[in-house]
């Protein structure tokens, strides 16, 4: 058995296409992107946005604060949501601790939400009344999808809880009759419940989470992770055993920045009833 590297790239220049072909570059959309404080992680990710953003021909106006209050926050949504020049929204993680995340996403639009961050989004997928998530999360699914990787009755193992990622995609996993254990920092065990996970779903922003050995033969090894010197959250100590695998950088995040955009076009061309 030949082991394949799940190819991000390719596949987000696949999707980059389609929204072409779309004729996403003469909607004149515009896309307000927020951040709050400094990093080198915000500021790659921004730059990764924006030069999408560019290539599609939609304006990504950037609002950065150093410092602002939750209550601030909102009233700046709150005007964004009701500007109709604005297309869409997203807030660039992290935030600060001081700011409220589940207010400040909630205060989004759900039409405008392109990063799927509004609690309601999360309802929705949990009475399966949607199949929307947040950019990340669809990047994941869109993976599987292209190298057609059944999901009925596999086991699959997602590290990490987060709003972002872990309870989502475990709700969507679970829509596609897959049996999902979710992991964390105090899950017990952690090498013995992967070792027998059919795919593996890293997703904790910690470098060394666990390593590639642990999986069994035969299994399925998504990163999620970024750290800014090039690597995710697994340790790729060992992969031939493995059927698929994403690398890091080029797997999951290019995919994660165009589906924004690929959101942004689903949401115009099929505004939500809900606020």
């Amino acid at each position: 058995m030949s082991v394949v590297i799940m190819d991000g790239v390719n596949l987000a220049k696949k999707i980059e296409k389609n929204l072409i072909d779309e004729h996403i570059q003469k909607k004149n959309y515009l896309v307000c992107a927020i951040t709050i404080g400094s990093s080198d992680e915000t500021e790659f990710f921004i730059r990764q946005k924006r030069k999408m953003a560019t290539r599609l021909g939609v304006k990504l106006e950037h609002v950065h604060y150093d410092n602002i209050t939750t209550k601030e926050l909102i009233k700046k949504i709150t005007q964004l949501n009701h500007d109709d020049l604005v297309h869409g929204i997203f807030i660039q993680h992290p935030l600060p601790k001081e700011i409220d995340e589940i207010k400040v996403m909630s205060s989004i639009s759900i039409k405008k939400d392109i990063d799927g961050l509004n609690p309601r989004h999360f309802s929705l997928l949990a009475t399966n009344q949607s199949s929307e998530s947040t950019a990340t999360v669809s990047a994941i699914m869109a993976l599987l999808e292209e190298y057609q990787i059944s999901l009925t009755s596999k086991h699959a193992v997602i590290i990490g809880r987060s709003t972002l990622i872990g309870k989502p995609l475990a709700l969507l996993l679970l829509q596609k009759s897959s049996t999902v254990t979710i992991c964390h920092k105090n899950t017990k065990d952690l090498s013995k419940i992967v070792s027998l996970a059919d795919i593996v779903i890293v997703a904790t922003g910690v470098e060394g989470t666990i390593l590639s050995s642990n999986l069994k033969q035969g299994a399925i090894l998504i990163d999620a992770g970024y750290h800014l010197k090039g690597c995710g959250d697994a340790t790729l100590d060992k992969v031939e055993h493995l059927s698929y695998y994403t690398k890091v950088p080029g797997g999951v995040g290019p995919v994660t920045v165009v589906m924004l955009f690929s959101n942004l076009l689903k949401k115009q061309k099929n505004p939500c009833i809900l606020p």
